[in-house]
């Protein structure tokens, strides 16, 4: 059994064993005094077909035995202190080169990366979400982070087995503001709040958080949260002075098919109400408005704050 190991990975996404990458064409490991251990180089994945023609090995200050090749991957034991610089002609007449350093445990550089987890959690950016099959066999770890350049959705690896990795995506809050907004002097609805929303999957959820304050008065003050032309929030208030409102928009395995608390319903545990359904397209960007409307125009009625959330599931 090899004492360290190094997966390479075409994606330069490497996964290893004993050591830490510190960037795509360099891995650090560290020795005591008299470790003579052995590393192997696996490079069957990162080959895309081609074999290993031959392997040249060129050590500062650390000795290198015990060499051997196969069509995939190179075996070596190293002891001392330094670098090796390897270079790997392939069947294809690619070069592949790369550098395994070495240092004494107990340096100062080991006392930096003590409480760091091996292999180090790297954070990767693509043009796309991650799916299942980004694994193991890619470079993957547990610990990986993912930000997706189009969306900026950030995902964690939870999990890298081959063919099943779990990727959990970052609670991300795509509004929010505790800037007082009001409307007086009128009693057409006025917009308070716009929140632009992205592409939304087909089991996504945006949970939308208000506080509002309003004239305390027998009238009707008339609170609305509009996704796309549809109120999934349209509450009347009167004899009161304050409304807090936590609701959920689900989209129910459809990017056009939405259910959510009764528009009309304030917050509670039941009610007589049907549930809110929508036909909203999430396929594209959107946009949810914050509106109030006063039945009497020398009212006030304020949004006091809001917090608009996007959650996704697990991509399994």
């Amino acid at each position: 059994m090899a004492d360290r190991t190094i997966v390479l990975a075409t994606n330069k996404r490497h996964a290893v064993r004993g050591l830490t990458v510190t960037n795509s064409q360099e891995f650090s490991a560290f020795h005591e005094e008299n470790d003579d251990l052995t590393y192997i180089v696996d490079m069957s994945s990162y080959l895309d077909g081609a074999t290993i023609s031959s392997v040249t090995r060129t050590p500062t200050g650390v000795t290198v035995s015990n060499t051997s090749n196969t069509t995939t991957r190179i075996t070596q034991r190293l002891k001392g202190f330094g670098y090796v610089d390897f270079k790997v002609t392939t069947s294809s007449g690619d070069v592949e080169e790369f550098r395994v350093v070495i240092q004494q445990r107990g340096s100062s550089r080991l006392q930096q990366i003590a409480q760091v987890p091996d292999p180090m959690p790297v954070a990767y950016t693509e043009a796309r979400d991650p799916t299942n099959a980004d694994d193991t066999i890619d470079g993957y770890v547990a610990g990986n982070v993912w930000i997706n350049t189009l969306t900026n959705n950030v995902f964690d690896c939870i999990s890298n087995a081959q063919g099943a990795a779990i990727w959990r995506c970052r609670a991300r809050v795509l509004g929010s503001s505790a800037v007082s907004a009001s409307v007086t002097g009128t009693t057409s609805e006025t917009t308070l709040a716009t929140i632009a929303i992205p592409v939304l999957g087909a089991n996504d959820t945006l949970r939308i958080s208000t506080l509002w304050s309003y004239t305390n008065s027998a009238n009707n003050k008339t609170f609305r949260a509009d996704l796309g032309g549809t109120d999934f929030l349209a509450v009347v208030q009167t004899a009161s002075a304050v409304f807090k409102d936590t609701r959920e928009i689900r989209n129910v395995n459809s990017q056009s098919v939405q259910k959510s608390w009764p528009a009309s319903a304030a917050g509670a545990n039941n009610t007589g109400s049907a549930i809110t359904t929508g036909a909203v397209n999430t396929d594209i960007a959107t946009t949810l408005t914050l509106t109030a409307q006063l039945a009497l125009g020398s009212e006030t009625a304020t949004l006091e704050s809001y917090v608009v959330e996007l959650l996704r599931p697990d991509i399994t």
